[in-house]
C-alpha cells in the first residue's frame, strides 16, 4: 500500500531564512505524524530552494506557478493543508483531485466562501468557530523550545512585535523602562526573529506585551509556555485567550494592567499550555481531520484528553 501524501502549503510570503530561525508549533507537530505518511512543506519565499529536515522537505518557491508545479506535478498529494489568510486565491495552486483540503486559518479576516472550498477549517480561537460551518478551533506552540527555564529576569517587558504607525504614539506612552523590543528604541534592542532567542528572552522577561494582531496568538502562547504573563490591547485577536490580561487602548489603563501583570505568578505551562496547545495534540487533530469524518456537534471531542 502506498503511503498517504500530505502537502502543507504556507501561503504567507516570508524570507526563506525565517524557516531556519523560526521553529513554530505547526512544523514541530508535523514531526509527530505517523511514519506511513509522506509529508512535504511548500512555502512562498523570495527564492527557489529546498530545506531538508529529518522528517520532511521544505520547498521554497518564488511564484505561484512554481508552487503549483512543485505541489501538483512533482509531489501529487492526496491531502493538502493550506496555512494562510482566507483571501488568498487557493484555486490558483490547488486542484479538485485531492481526497481532502484543510485550511489552517490565519489572520483576522473571515471569508464565508472558503467553507465550501475546504473540507475543514482550523481557526485559532473558539470565538471564530461561528464564522464557518466546518470550523474547529485549535492553536499550537512548540513546547520543546518554549518552556519554563530557571534564571534571572533581566527585562521588565518584552515587546516582540513590529509596531504599526497607528500604534507608535501609544507604544511610546506605555513602554516600560527596562524593556526589550525588536522595533522602536527601548532600553535594549535585539532581533527577536529567532525562536531560540525569543524563547530565551521571554524566559528572561517579567511580562510580554502585545499591541498588534500580527502573530498575537503565537506570541501569547509562546510567552505563556515560558510561564511569562501576557498583556494585550483588547483590539487584537489574542484578547480572546482567557489566560492573557486585556486592556483598552488607553494609556492609564494599559499601564496599570501592565503593573498588574508584573505581579502575576502562575504555572501557565502545566495548567494551560500542556492540556491544550502542545504539538502532540495538534498532530492528533490533524490526523483525525484527515481520516475521520465528524458531525458538527462532535468537534469538541478531539480537543479533550482521553
Amino acid at each position: 500500500m502506498n503511503n498517504t501524501k500530505i502537502a502543507v502549503v504556507i501561503t504567507d510570503k516570508r524570507p526563506a531564512k525565517e524557516y531556519y530561525e523560526l521553529k513554530d508549533g505547526l512544523l514541530e507537530s508535523l514531526n509527530l505524524l505517523k511514519k506511513n505518511i509522506d509529508i512535504e512543506v511548500f512555502a512562498l519565499t523570495e527564492q527557489m530552494n529546498t530545506m531538508v529536515t529529518p522528517r520532511y522537505l521544505i520547498n521554497f518557491r518564488n511564484t505561484l506557478k512554481a508552487l503549483d508545479f512543485a505541489i501538483n506535478k512533482r509531489f501529487e498529494p492526496d491531502v493538502v493543508i493550506a496555512v494562510g489568510d482566507p483571501n488568498f486565491n487557493y484555486e490558483k495552486i490547488f486542484t479538485d483531485k485531492y481526497k481532502k483540503k484543510i485550511l489552517i486559518h490565519k489572520g483576522v479576516n473571515h471569508l464565508k466562501k472558503v467553507e465550501n472550498y475546504f473540507d475543514h477549517i482550523i481557526v485559532e480561537t473558539p470565538k471564530e468557530e461561528s464564522e464557518y460551518k466546518n470550523a474547529v478551533s485549535a492553536s499550537v506552540v512548540n513546547t520543546k523550545l518554549f518552556r519554563p527555564k530557571d534564571g534571572d529576569k533581566y527585562f521588565t517587558v518584552c515587546y516582540p512585535q513590529n509596531i504599526s504607525d497607528e500604534k507608535k504614539e501609544f507604544f511610546e506612552q506605555v513602554r516600560v523602562y527596562g524593556s526589550i523590543s525588536q522595533y522602536i528604541d527601548s532600553t535594549v534592542k535585539l532581533p527577536l526573529n529567532s525562536s531560540t532567542i525569543l524563547s530565551t528572552i521571554m524566559n528572561q522577561s517579567k511580562v510580554v506585551s502585545l499591541l498588534e494582531n500580527e502573530n498575537s496568538i503565537e506570541y501569547s502562547l509562546s510567552a505563556l509556555a515560558c510561564n511569562t504573563p501576557v498583556i494585550v490591547t483588547n483590539d487584537i485577536k489574542a484578547t480572546n485567550l482567557p489566560a492573557v490580561l486585556s486592556s483598552n487602548v488607553t494609556t492609564p489603563e494599559f499601564i496599570n494592567k501592565t503593573y498588574d501583570a508584573l505581579n502575576l505568578r502562575y504555572n501557565y505551562f502545566e495548567e494551560y499550555i500542556k492540556p491544550n496547545f502542545t504539538p502532540e495534540r495538534y498532530a492528533k487533530l490533524l490526523m483525525e481531520l484527515i481520516w475521520v469524518e465528524r458531525h458538527q456537534d462532535e468537534k469538541d471531542i478531539i480537543l479533550k484528553e482521553k
